[in-house]
């Protein structure tokens, strides 16, 4: 009987966990996006506000420690804006700059999505 209830449990909990997704870069990529806003708070913040992860391109390199940033301007027909390289560093994260973040480029990545949409996991 106890099997019975624990394959009871376990299959609709084992369906969740596929449909939730992978979800393991989930937290760094919204802790580098929040990052990324509070690194251009200003003045011109509202210029900004389409720079949400449903916008964005976003890969991941090297189990998190790097992850590439550029978003769509859906007021802009769509184009893609500039591209931000971050690495981690312990509990925050550190602006690249643009050449040092281009070494990623060649790599392939561990996660990218695009829109909201995942590409690669």
């Amino acid at each position: 009987m106890k099997k019975v209830i624990f394959t009871l449990w376990l299959i609709p909990f084992t369906i969740l966990l596929i449909a939730c997704g992978n979800g393991e870069y989930d937290q760094s990529i919204d802790d580098v996006i929040e990052f990324h806003h509070d690194d251009r708070n200003g003045m011109f913040a509202s210029a900004y506000e389409h720079e949400i992860r449903e916008n964005g391109n976003i890969v991941v390199h090297d189990n998190g420690k790097y992850i590439f940033l550029s978003f769509y301007d859906p007021e802009n027909d769509m184009r893609e804006g500039d591209k931000y390289y971050y690495e981690r560093a312990g509990e925050t994260w550190n602006r690249l700059e643009q050449f040092e973040g281009q070494a990623m480029i060649g790599k392939t990545p561990e996660y990218q999505e695009q829109l909201g949409e995942e590409l690669i996991d």
